[in-house]
């Protein structure tokens, strides 16, 4: 069976700037057992190990002549797009002798949503073979948004291989947190709470690692709080590779998002062998389960209390880690999507 898979824009499927979208299509496609094809905006190294068509910059209509051109050639039995909905929509309608799925890796924001634009979403999505969700919290809430929909809605988890992870490397005194720097990540109470960890645990570091996606105003103050503890440090993009380096040898994980429809961070925290300590927003319950400790709100003494009750148990949660992440091995993960495929295909 021959699945395209189509990244839309402001993704990166290479190693150095990945987002976790990216990161998961990699993986899973890797695993799988189908002839797969990534289409993804054109960039300077993308992934390898599977066959990549990047597109050229253009507007929505040029990019869509250049995936007819690409359609035309591989003859896909199935294409599934990845997170955006309008895209969606437009390549079923293009492609209507070729079954379309999308992928959601996010919730809908419902509160942003008039009637009128809840009631055009129903209609994108009717021209679809149906829709994947990165959990069940995230499905459930869409199925509470669109009820009596007529359209099959799957689950299947995002995988990791975790032989790829050293999760018994020596680990270093250092909480580590890998997200945006901007608010919805949270990213200015972490850093306040960080250093005043800090302040309280003289052997211990910590860094905040991720591309400043935030407005000048808010990063400008994450970086003011950084500046002035020197054993805590800003580090703004680094490739994948370099983040699991760096989650392997810190003993605590920190997320602080407002919401998550999944988490791979947490995933790899578990795989890396790093303690967690998170919100309880969105899907990480269901993610996280009993393997972490979770926030009961984001007061910058809630989150340094938090992170020190993680020191005297990190060994604890690192093994509740290692087991929780079982859950989501590449393998099944895998097959579980090329199950959905092969449905959708029939």
């Amino acid at each position: 069976m021959k699945v395209l898979n189509y990244l839309p824009r402001n993704m990166h499927f290479g190693p150095q700037k990945a987002t976790s979208i990216d990161l998961c299509v990699y993986q899973q496609s890797l695993k799988s057992e189908h002839e797969v094809l990534v289409v993804c905006d054109e960039i300077e190294e993308p992934f390898k190990g599977i066959p990549v068509r990047m597109l050229k910059k253009g507007s929505r209509g040029e990019r869509l002549r250049q995936l007819e051109e690409i359609v035309s050639k591989f003859q896909p039995d199935l294409i599934v797009v990845q997170q955006h909905g309008p895209t969606a929509h437009k390549v079923a309608g293009l492609f209507n002798y070729v079954p379309v799925l999308l992928h959601r890796h996010n919730f809908e924001n419902d509160y942003k949503l008039s009637w009128f634009k809840t009631w055009r979403h129903r209609r994108r999505y009717q021209g679809l073979q149906g829709l994947i969700f990165v959990s069940e919290t995230c499905k459930n809430a869409f199925e509470a948004l669109h009820p009596n929909l007529n359209l099959p809605l799957y689950t299947v988890f995002n995988g990791i291989d975790s032989s790829l992870w050293q999760h018994d490397k020596e680990k270093k005194n250092k909480v580590i947190f890998v997200g945006r720097i901007e608010p919805h990540k949270n990213a200015l109470p972490a850093a306040q709470a960080m250093a005043k960890f800090l302040s309280l645990m003289p052997d211990w570091s910590a860094s905040l690692i991720g591309p400043f996606s935030g407005p000048e105003d808010y990063v400008s103050r994450v970086k003011e709080v950084v500046d002035s503890c020197d054993r805590l440090f800003l580090e703004k993009e680094l490739p994948h590779e370099e983040i699991k380096m760096r989650l392997e040898e810190s003993k605590i994980s920190l997320i602080c998002s407002e919401s998550e429809s999944f988490c791979l961070v947490a995933i790899e925290s578990f795989a890396a062998g790093s303690a967690v300590v998170s919100t309880a927003n969105g899907a990480l319950p269901e993610t996280i389960g009993n393997a972490g400790i979770f926030l009961r709100n984001l007061n910058v003494d809630e989150i340094t209390a938090s992170l020190l009750e993680m020191v005297e148990n990190t060994a604890c949660y690192a093994d509740l880690g290692r087991q929780k992440v079982r859950n989501y091995d590449l393998k099944t993960t895998a097959k579980r999507l090329d199950e959905v495929y092969r449905k959708s295909k029939a």
